[in-house]
């Protein structure tokens, strides 16, 4: 009887240890990929799109000294636009790795039955637009 409460003891304590490894695991993770968003998003704010708007304001004062033509006009607002497209989603995976981040951290993560799945929903519902 004392063997059997004493495996018990040590199965529970096991799958403790376990639980702890991997919930450190996964909020190491989370911060990663919070960390690397964050990155390139404020990349992105600082760097890409102020040079696309500088760009283009160059190309409309070129435009409009009749030096460029309005296709190089075009491209040049067509690949601001983009960045800013492109900024944009990446300020939108930041938010959803901070909410990652934030369920690693405070609970109910992947495998939590409370139901981690509320980033992946609102990623799967954002992939239409």
């Amino acid at each position: 009887r004392m063997r059997k409460a004493e495996l018990a003891y040590m199965q529970a304590a096991n799958r403790m240890a376990e639980k702890a490894v991997n919930i450190r695991s996964e909020a190491r993770s989370a911060y990663d990929a919070y960390r690397s968003t964050y990155d390139i998003a404020r990349h992105y704010r600082n760097s890409v799109v102020p040079l696309r708007t500088k760009i283009e304001a160059e190309s409309v004062l070129t435009y409009n000294g009749m030096i460029t033509n309005t296709f190089e006009l075009l491209a040049d607002t067509r690949a601001k636009i983009s960045a800013i497209m492109l900024s944009l989603n990446a300020k939108r995976n930041f938010w959803l790795a901070d909410v990652n981040l934030g369920t690693a951290i405070h609970g109910g993560g992947a495998n939590s039955p409370e139901g981690g799945d509320a980033p992946a929903a609102a990623e799967a519902g954002a992939e239409g637009h």
